[in-house]
């Protein structure tokens, strides 16, 4: 059954509604402001409420391919919910383990697994699929250095499945969920620039994200996610590149993405957020193309290459356009420039052992 546009729409108000009375009343709460919590218990209680109140309401199994029941479609969301009591524990290991325990809870309930090799043992399977979600959730740390960034990399996937919902690609109860959780995640990017989110607390947007793509996988849409997550996985991934690089500048991996680095080298806000949005869209018609693709590699590995482009010119905002030919060299002699330090360190380092 495809999405309707009024099921939409009301999903969607709920969500923002719920989001906006949640911001606002949190924002209140001084010792919660203090450590930037406020928004973040905002988005987990918005987002888990609403999508259960919409999936609770519009319930049916008979619309999923993967036999799922609304227990195990709510519950594992509502896992959210214990890492949300890790980060009130005010301890970075609490909120670790308690985000592991959601992730293999919320594979092993389901039993939605990457059939990483038929060879291995199901049970393997699984536990690999824990450590994805669990990585994937973890890898919103690395992005958090610019506020906006993580709430609207929730934005693109949930607006990705809801247009697969309506074209009857997705299950209709998973694109009102997407519509409650962009509403949710619509307030909490205009709210973010006021109100940002705790760094170490946006591994629970992550996982709530992951969630999304968890129920993905198994309506076998997880390649048209990893496309709408791309510019995601591609900042993050140089995120934490850059930091095994022995360099001062790169010491703190949320500061590493191309999109902090052009905000502190001075790039125009308008620059930094025309870059997020226009790269956003274009993921998502990649994504839902996808769904009709002959393989499931092409267009993510397209889209991947795009995320770079834009990155390199992100970075580069200052430099005028440039041929392919230009374009290249000037990478080549960016990385001979990066070795060169890295190098001229160690040399230093060398000499100060001798003396």
């Amino acid at each position: 059954m495809s999405a309707t546009v009024i099921d939409t729409v009301i999903s969607f108000v709920i969500g923002m509604i719920l989001s906006i009375g949640f911001h606002f009343y949190f924002a209140k709460q001084k010792h919660l402001e203090e450590y930037f919590l406020s928004s973040i218990i905002a988005i987990t209680l918005s987002a888990v409420i609403s999508i259960s109140a919409v999936a609770i309401f519009f319930w049916n199994s008979d619309d999923f391919v993967y036999d799922l029941s609304i227990t195990q479609y709510l519950l594992p969301l509502g896992a959210s919910l214990l890492i949300l009591v890790g980060v009130l524990l005010g301890s970075v290991p609490y909120l670790l383990i308690s985000t592991a325990i959601a992730c293999l809870f919320s594979v092993y309930y389901t039993g939605i697994t990457i059939n990483f090799s038929s060879e291995l043992p199901s049970w393997l399977n699984m536990f690999m699929t824990s450590v994805c979600l669990w990585l994937f959730s973890g890898g919103f740390y690395c992005i958090s250095g610019l506020s906006p960034f993580p709430q609207s990399q929730g934005i693109t996937p949930a607006l990705g499945i809801i247009i697969l919902a309506f074209l009857g690609m997705a299950p209709f109860v998973l694109g009102i969920s997407a519509a409650a959780l962009l509403g949710v995640l619509i307030v909490a990017y205009a709210r973010s620039f006021s109100q940002p989110i705790n760094q170490d607390c946006a591994i629970i947007l992550g996982y709530i994200i992951g969630w999304l793509g968890l129920i993905s996988c198994a309506e076998y849409l997880l390649p048209c996610f990893i496309i709408f997550m791309m510019y995601y996985l591609s900042e993050a991934s140089v995120a934490l590149f850059r930091k095994i690089m022995p360099l001062e500048k790169y010491k703190n991996i949320p500061y590493n993405t191309t999109l902090y680095q052009a905000y502190i080298e001075k790039a125009p806000e308008q620059n930094i957020s025309s870059v997020i949005w226009l790269t956003s869209l274009l993921l998502i018609l990649l994504g839902v193309i996808q769904i009709n693709g002959d393989n499931a590699f092409s267009l993510p590995v397209f889209a991947y290459l795009f995320c770079a482009w834009q990155q390199y010119r992100t970075i580069h905002w200052q430099t005028p356009k440039q041929t392919l030919k230009e374009t290249n060299q000037e990478v080549i002699n960016s990385i001979k420039a990066t070795f060169a330090s890295l190098f001229q360190k160690n040399d230093d380092n060398q000499q100060k052992d001798d003396k």
